[in-house]
């Protein structure tokens, strides 16, 4: 499948990813949760995270989650220039 007409811009809006390729992500949802979560491992090439303010996270069984920093992922509709903004908390 093509994704046509999609940037995606870093933190700083830089774009670094013209694509031509669809990119599959799983996500979860959980209504009590209190942020958007993503593991390191999955933070975009490019992407920077902002380390500013990171607070661990309490889990469900009262361990520690580390918390990295924020990575914002901007998406942008070349055609329309329509833009849609995603800040995930790095942990």
């Amino acid at each position: 499948m093509k994704a046509e007409g999609v940037n995606v811009l870093d933190w700083d809006g830089n774009d670094i990813m013209n694509t031509e390729e669809c990119i599959r992500i799983e996500v979860a949802m959980d209504s009590g949760a209190i942020a958007h979560v993503m593991r390191p491992d999955c933070v975009p090439a490019g992407v920077k995270v902002d380390e500013t303010h990171a607070r661990n996270f309490t889990a469900a069984n009262g361990g520690a989650i580390k918390n990295y920093g924020k990575a914002r992922v901007e998406m942008m509709d070349t055609l329309s220039k329509n833009r849609n903004e995603c800040i995930n908390n790095v942990a």
